[in-house]
């Protein structure tokens, strides 16, 4: 999650309106929806009021739900996984037939030698 969606939810879990929130960390009234819009994000000081007071750590309100962004980095670790076993089949087949020329070629040059 982004830390815009993180300050909404914390924020409507808490039920305070954006003022109510601008007022606790000393920002103007606008600063929250903009916040919360990604029109602009908060400085460090304001991410340390923000989970003082939501009761969080600054990972969770910055990188938010981890649990969630594991799933996620698991799910694309599986899609590389799949992708590059495509890539590895691929290679593999273009490999072996492209070695079957060459055995054949092979062998007609062993069966010269030997007068086969």
């Amino acid at each position: 999650m982004e830390v815009s969606k993180q300050i909404k939810k914390y924020r409507l879990k808490m039920q305070w309106s954006q003022e109510e929130l601008a007022d606790k960390i000393y920002v103007t009234r606008q600063t929250i929806p903009n916040w919360e819009t990604e029109k602009n994000y908060p400085d460090v000081h304001s991410l340390i009021l923000l989970s003082n007071l939501f009761g969080i750590s600054l990972d969770a309100l910055v990188k938010g739900d981890l649990k969630q962004m594991k799933e996620q980095i698991s799910q694309l670790e599986v899609k590389k996984f799949h992708r590059e076993g495509i890539v590895f089949t691929i290679l593999l087949i273009s490999m072996t037939v492209s070695l079957v020329p060459l055995m054949v070629s092979w062998e007609r040059s062993l069966g010269a030698f030997y007068g086969f």
